[in-house]
């Protein structure tokens, strides 16, 4: 009688798969996952901070080129704005100046993502 109980259990486990391990792939799966979240996360914030500070940049530039232009400040407007880009580890694209306008771009490149911006400056008494 041993023998027939024994051969009930041998035939019962033929047909099953083993989930055995299946908890570890899952569980590795959800941190790849949310390691990889957690990059993409990373590198959205870090693009939209030098978004920012390339804006920051630009303004600053075309207001030392506008001050430049004025005579408030030493230099050629276009050259104080390329050195406050360069201090800002920005690069200058353009710069204009249109009457009493100066109007400068730049440009930045983090992680190989370009990103641009624009500002203009004027006197307050020519904004009419």
């Amino acid at each position: 009688m041993r023998a027939e109980a024994s051969d009930t259990c041998a035939t019962s486990n033929l047909g099953r798969t083993s989930d055995r391990g299946s908890g570890s792939i899952l569980a590795l799966t959800l941190i790849l996952l949310s390691l990889g979240l957690a990059i993409l996360a990373t590198a959205v914030a870090n693009a939209t901070l030098k978004r920012v500070q390339l804006e920051g940049a630009v303004a600053s530039a075309a207001i030392g080129a506008e001050d430049a232009r004025r005579g408030l400040t030493t230099g050629y407007p276009c050259q104080v704005a390329a050195q406050i880009m360069q201090a800002n580890m920005a690069r200058l694209d353009t710069c204009f100046i249109v009457g009493h306008r100066t109007m400068v771009s730049g440009q930045v490149k983090p992680l190989g993502i370009v990103l641009s911006a624009t500002a203009t400056a004027e006197p307050l008494d020519s904004a009419n």
